[in-house]
């Protein structure tokens, strides 16, 4: 027998049915069903799919030309069919005007980028992290920089650069990405004999032959960090100290040449004749280093040496969560400078360092 209870709830859920009020579903002019017009996850979800269906071909013939995999233009496509405005991201890619001009050398975000086509939220920001494996990996928005710019594309099987522009070729570099080529580098720790012997030269330059190199053994002690000179501070003091007065130019001159030269055995092509007196200004006459001057110099000689190997038109630095910057190579110095790129990792000519870890880590702040 039904309680007073069980009739209220049944006559309550009676009533609700009656008060809601449910929109049709229409598909080629045939009602297929109706949905609560409350449930907005739903319609909002009807209204991508619809919008996404009509620019589904459009989209990833645009991706296949500009040189992506099938499977991952499709792939892209699903990620930008969630939103309900694929159809203002479609007519932008297929009319894209954002210029390499325009942009270059202004810091900017992917977010407010994609706002402007009509992709937010999650989906704005599945779009600048694509990717899909390659070797080396791709670098954070590589994919995303692509298809947003005017003429851009991925480069096909001869071409260099992560993404290209027209005909230039522009190189990705993530946060912590390494100022490291293809080739012309030396295993890292050998560095570390290098600044040895480069000591050795400086104090029998300076005639003071019988000058013991000191070196407590450890693989970290000719490191320079951010924070600390180390091993070749301590040399260079106490050199200057056996010498019984401050470094001259010329001396400072020598102690710059052998110090590029010994870099050289890591940077297997350095031209040290271009780079050899860098450091007149960073040491001082009692042999300390100015370590804010030191990495100016040597993180600039680094990119400059890179961008040698690689020899691309343009660099885009780019963070995991959608900043980036894209500017021409010959003005690395002046935004290392100001402190709008900075040194996430310094070189280490520690037994473990290899090819990777005697090279700069850089990141856009």
């Amino acid at each position: 027998m039904s309680t007073y209870n069980d009739i209220r709830t049944r006559f309550q859920v009676g009533m609700d049915k009656i008060t809601e009020k449910e929109v049709p579903v229409e598909i080629d002019d045939n009602v297929v069903g109706t949905v609560d017009d409350s449930d907005t996850d739903v319609i909002n979800t009807i209204k991508a799919t619809v919008s996404s269906a009509g620019s589904k071909d459009a989209i990833i013939s645009f991706l296949t030309g500009i040189n992506f995999p099938e499977n991952e233009a499709n792939n892209l496509f699903n990620i930008l069919s969630k939103s309900e405005n694929i159809e203002t991201a479609a007519e932008y890619l297929l009319s894209r005007d954002i210029t390499l001009a325009s942009i270059l050398g202004k810091p900017m975000t992917a977010k407010d980028i994609n706002n402007r086509i009509g992709l937010t939220g999650k989906t704005s920001q599945l779009f600048y992290n694509f990717s899909w494996r390659t070797s080396p990996p791709m670098g954070p928005g590589e994919p995303w920089l692509s298809t947003i710019l005017k003429d851009g594309r991925r480069p096909s099987g001869s071409e260099k650069g992560d993404v290209v522009v027209d005909k230039f070729e522009l190189e990705v570099k993530g946060a912590n990405g390494r100022l490291i080529g293809q080739s012309g580098y030396g295993d890292a720790k050998t560095v570390r004999t290098s600044l040895s012997t480069a000591v050795k030269n400086i104090a029998s330059s300076l005639n003071i032959s019988d000058y013991e190199v000191i070196d407590d053994g450890s693989d970290a002690f000719w490191n320079i960090t951010k924070r600390e000179g180390r091993g070749l501070e301590m040399n260079l003091k106490a050199i200057a100290s056996r010498l019984g007065s401050t470094f001259s130019k010329k001396d400072l001159t020598l102690i710059s040449n052998e110090i590029i030269t010994a870099l050289k055995s890591y940077l297997l092509n350095l031209d040290v004749k271009t780079y050899g007196s860098i450091l007149i200004d960073v040491i001082g006459k009692d042999g300390s280093i100015n370590l804010n001057k030191w990495h100016s110099a040597i993180i600039t000689m680094y990119f400059e040496y890179y961008y040698g190997i690689e020899e691309f038109h343009y660099i885009a630095f780019t963070t995991n969560e959608g900043k980036f910057l894209i500017s021409e190579p010959g003005k690395f110095k002046e935004l290392y400078d100001k402190g709008i790129i900075v040194a996430s990792s310094i070189p280490s000519f520690t037994n473990s360092a290899g090819s990777q870890g005697g090279t700069y880590g850089i990141k856009l702040k």
